[in-house]
């Protein structure tokens, strides 16, 4: 118990110390790999003391992506690209990963290039959404990691005080995709329903595996869902599964 609780001690110290850095840096993740972190960045900081993001969900999509094969992962909401490289190593051929924050997207396209995934990963510095537009992104200068479309649909506890123009594109049209198996996972801060409107096709023609981080109540999002044929087939806390295979 008292060991535990030195450890949490000696990880929040280690954090703040970095954070007074204000630099980035290269570090050897042992699950990740070779990542560009921000010591500014709450993300970096905490991938920098070893802390493992949503292990569970991890854990599961390395199971599918080793076992059911898909042609194809869309990674939308990319942030720094944890699960594009899982995909990509996993041995998914076709890896499409979207990242509408600019400052984001540098570390995201940097950390596919250090690890030399770059001719399965593509990189898109843009939103999906439900037409082709721009719009504001909201950011959380305290953690720019953080940012959205829909402001209006996320906890008060953020400060989306900064904004940046960003593109937003219908994913039907920009990757017109059939007879595929596919799947795809939705971290988009609150606009799972612009950008699931935005899918059409791709969930219409193609065998397709959902994950979809619902953070405010599921019934919209499930109700959308099961009118385009998908079920949910199980959760991981705010993670929602969902297939069409039957």
């Amino acid at each position: 118990m008292a060991s535990s609780y030195l450890k949490r001690r000696i990880n929040r110290l280690r954090q703040s110390i970095l954070k007074r850095t204000r630099t980035t840096f290269l570090f050897n993740h042992k699950i990740h790999g070779r990542l560009l972190l921000d010591s500014s960045e709450p993300t970096s900081r905490a991938l920098y003391i070893g802390y493992e993001f949503e292990p569970d969900l991890f854990a599961f999509m390395e199971t599918i992506f080793k076992t059911d094969r898909p042609d194809v992962f869309l990674d939308i909401g990319a942030n720094w690209g944890g699960y594009s490289l899982l995909a990509a190593r996993s041995g998914i051929p076709q890896v499409e990963a979207f990242e509408p924050n600019r400052k984001i997207f540098g570390v995201l396209a940097a950390n596919v290039s250090l690890n030399k995934l770059h001719t399965q990963i593509r990189t898109w510095s843009l939103a999906a959404g439900n037409e082709n537009t721009e719009m504001d992104l909201f950011v959380d200068p305290r953690a720019s990691d953080v940012s959205t479309l829909t402001p209006a649909n996320m906890d008060e506890r953020w400060d989306y005080s900064e904004r940046q123009s960003c593109l937003v594109r219908r994913l039907d049209e920009l990757l017109p995709l059939s007879g595929k198996n596919i799947f795809i996972k939705i971290d988009v801060e609150g606009a799972e329903d612009l950008v699931i409107k935005g899918l059409g096709t791709i969930l219409k023609d193609n065998k397709v595996r959902l994950v979809v981080e619902i953070l405010s109540d599921a019934t919209d999002a499930i109700e959308l869902l099961a009118g385009l044929g998908f079920k949910q087939t199980g959760a991981f806390g705010k993670d929602y599964c969902f297939d069409n295979f039957t």
